[in-house]
């Protein structure tokens, strides 16, 4: 057994970043923390420390995991629950220490999904220790634990490359689909599955056109190069590309002589004759006023190609940077990936067979491995990109970039024309550049995977495909980040709508008696069945539910009783406490089962369900934005709870 005084604990952990892996250790000492040393937590440290001699663990789980025991040791009771003996520690006592933890995280400084994340590999950790550590009851679970988190385990919405506007498209497209107006529910989602469509097949079509001008290009720059030039010519080129000075005047003036044609050709020649594409050239060229020349040859849609130095001449010989990006962006198009399990894919992890393009992927993340993706070669740019990643690597490895027994497929230029050592990282930076080349809208890697998720799930209706395309273990991931990547968006279409419909539908009636308003009045946002008016001023609360189920005449209330005797009880908007948890959960329900109940009945959905669901969006948003906003958060809180 340590001393105290030298109970210092290293766990090797790793990281995965843009497709490279990285090692380390995250120490944590006792007597730093004055943790007893025949503590239960020590105990688990040691374990921790074994298991991770043999397999590193995921290091920000592990850091987290540190955090809070450092966090509990600040406190007297945290400490004191640290420093029990296994034989001490049952149900109980973990029960307080998590309540405790969760606590201290809410007075720290960490970002709402920072507290939730740290809470949970916290939980985890302990209770998957727990039966080797012996405590004092046998059974430790989160259930016979029975500790309900009070951090909310949803994280904030993702966005999608579609929620911008873009003028470019139908009128009907042109507001960001969670703004986009619509006639019904289904219409909104025709709209919201053909807007994220069109972003993607443009974004699609923009990385096969950008393939395939590099493609034409470097075909072009390799006729060149089979073009006959003078001795003379080729010695005058290379006279100036062999210098690091400004040539002679004589040089200067023979050169400007040359067409741009006969000199790129001339390039083509010195760099075959002379090696200068290899890692060990005997120099390094200087392809003097090459701009202008570059500028003067190339057509106005590769234009935006020309980039550092002279990297353009040397297409016959490998990629550029803006091909990788290219390929890099069409793939995740293809496969709905992280933008890390694509980078990490290896030479070993694309096979061809037939008319069919397999990739397999790892996700570091999780460390394991994402459900295998089968491309046609039929599919625009497929074959293209992976037949160039090929060459690419087969190219560098001749070259000597890159060693023979390589599986990297994501490499090109670095800073400095020497050995690569890890795969290109500087996809986002040059996606602002392709994305301008090509008009399209901003949106970084992280977006292309919420974007073909949210579009397969409208096209198939298939929730089970959408899981396995996300590699998803379970159906309720999946619910929930659809839940996060679309649904908002839809819901917030819907409740714009229900504003616009509103105000318009009252500026219409006030036009009625006022004609100045006229002409502030959009028609096609006129929906005069919003305001169910009854006769005496008020309006019906809910028609769909009446107080007695004899009122009611198929799908609604009759209304033929909302003058009688004190008149009906739906006649107010009633907002307590008991309604505001009601709201809530029919709220919850419908963004659960929306899709449920619209593949069930489709037309009842539209008829009953859908103008229910904008009652319940508009009258959420009302109170949301209103004096009850902290007793509507309370409730919400609450019914969380009870879910997790």
């Amino acid at each position: 057994m340590r001393n105290v005084k030298d109970a210092h604990y290293k766990i090797a952990v790793k990281a995965t970043t843009k497709g490279r892996t990285y090692y380390t250790e995250l120490g944590i000492s006792l007597a730093e923390q004055k943790i007893q040393r025949n503590s239960w937590i020590a105990e688990q440290l040691r374990l921790l420390e074994r298991e991770s001699a043999v397999d590193a663990l995921h290091r920000a789980e592990v850091g987290m995991y540190l955090a809070v025991i450092k966090l509990l040791a600040q406190t007297k009771s945290g400490l004191q629950m640290l420093s029990l003996p296994a034989s001490e520690v049952g149900r109980q006592v973990l029960h307080q220490l998590f309540s405790l933890q969760e606590q201290l995280l809410h007075n720290s400084d960490r970002t709402d999904e920072g507290k939730t994340k740290a809470s949970s590999t916290f939980r985890k950790y302990v209770i998957k220790f727990a039966q080797e550590l012996k405590l004092k009851d046998a059974d430790i679970s989160g259930r016979s634990i029975g500790f309900q988190s009070s951090f909310t385990r949803r994280s904030g919405p993702r966005s999608l490359i579609s929620d911008v506007t873009d003028k470019s498209l139908d009128p009907d497209l042109v507001e960001p689909i969670s703004a986009l107006s619509h006639k019904d529910a289904k219409d909104l989602v025709t709209k919201t599955k053909l807007r994220l469509e069109r972003d993607l097949v443009k974004i699609q079509e923009a990385c096969v056109r950008e393939l395939e001008t590099c493609q034409s290009l470097r075909e072009r720059l390799v006729k060149l190069g089979n073009t006959k030039c003078s001795l003379g010519v080729v010695k005058l080129v290379a006279d100036v590309l062999g210098t690091d000075k400004p040539p002679r005047v004589a040089l200067q003036t023979a050169f400007n002589g040359l067409s741009t044609e006969v000199l790129f050709a001339s390039y083509q020649k010195v760099i075959a004759r002379d090696g200068l594409a290899k890692v060990e050239r005997p120099y390094s060229p200087v392809f003097w006023r090459n701009r202008a020349r570059l500028e003067d040859y190339l057509s106005e849609n590769e234009k935006h190609l020309i980039g550092p130095g002279s990297r353009i001449h040397f297409l016959p010989y490998r990629m550029i940077s803006q091909e990788l990006i290219a390929a890099f962006v069409l793939l995740l198009s293809y496969t709905a990936w992280n933008g890390a399990t694509l980078q990490a894919m290896g030479s070993d992890d694309v096979i061809v067979k037939g008319d069919w393009i397999t990739l397999k992927g790892y996700k570091g993340k999780t460390d394991s491995f994402v459900g295998d993706v089968h491309l046609d070669i039929k599919q625009p740019g497929v074959k293209l990109a992976i037949d160039l990643l090929f060459w690419n690597r087969k190219q560098l490895i001749k070259l000597g970039f890159l060693p023979k027994e390589t599986k990297f497929l994501w490499c090109t230029w670095g800073g400095n024309y020497e050995p690569i050592g890890f795969q290109y990282v500087g996809f986002q930076g040059g996606l602002k550049k392709f994305q301008e080349s090509y008009s399209l809208p901003y949106f970084s890697l992280d977006q292309v995977r919420p974007q073909v998720m949210a579009y397969e799930s409208l096209k198939t209706k298939n929730p089970d495909y959408v899981r396995q395309l996300a590699s998803h273990k379970k159906l309720a991931t999946s619910g929930h980040y659809l839940d996060q990547i679309l649904m908002r968006n839809i819901n917030s279409a819907i409740n714009l709508e229900f504003q616009r419909r509103l105000e318009n539908t009252v500026i219409f009636r006030i036009a009625e008696k006022d004609s100045t308003f006229k002409e502030r009045v959009r028609m096609k946002h006129v929906d005069l069945r919003l305001l169910t008016p009854l006769g005496d001023g008020s309006s019906c609360r809910d028609p769909a539910e009446p107080p007695d189920e004899t009122f009611m005449a198929g799908d609604v209330c009759d209304g033929k009783r909302c003058h009688v005797g004190d008149g009906c009880d739906n006649r107010r908007v009633v907002i307590d406490l008991v309604n505001l948890t009601a709201l809530v959960r029919k709220r919850r329900y419908y963004r659960m089962n929306w899709r449920r109940l619209e593949a069930k009945n489709q037309a009842a959905f539209e008829k009953f369900h859908v103008p229910a669901i904008l009652f319940n969006l508009g009258l959420y948003d009302y109170i949301k934005n209103g004096s009850f906003r902290t007793h509507l958060i309370r409730v919400e809180r609450e019914i969380e709870n009870e879910a997790s």
